[in-house]
């Protein structure tokens, strides 16, 4: 896949019995974001619910470096639990070192369900 050596890869995966739902139990969201391909670059990733920014392992974005060809594999939790039942979530990523606007990543928008 010569693609993947340029381009960034990612995206927002729902459960095995409904692909575009995640759901949360007892108001937390744990899952692992995936992300392969690419130059070695620096991204930092944001993580939206209900269009509005919220804080993923306590904090505001994860940074990580990727290396050229490999997958990262990265432990995510979300705390939800003073939202609505029904909510969206999304993901943007932006590369670079001075975050200006250069590459920007955006998943699809899953439905987010607060149990």
């Amino acid at each position: 896949m010569e693609i993947l050596e340029y381009q960034l890869m990612i995206d927002l995966l729902g459960n095995r019995e409904h692909a575009s739902i995640i759901y949360a139990k007892d108001g937390l969201i744990n899952f692992e974001l995936q992300i392969f391909g690419g130059q070695e670059v620096t991204s930092r990733i944001t993580f939206f619910v209900n269009h509005s920014p919220v804080l993923a392992n306590g904090a505001d974005f994860i940074e990580l470096t990727m290396e050229q060809g490999k997958m990262t594999t990265i432990p995510i939790q979300i705390e939800i639990d003073s939202l609505d039942d029904l909510n969206s979530i999304a993901i943007a990523m932006t590369t670079g070192d001075d975050y200006q606007l250069q590459d920007i990543f955006k998943t699809r928008t899953l439905l987010l369900v607060n149990e």
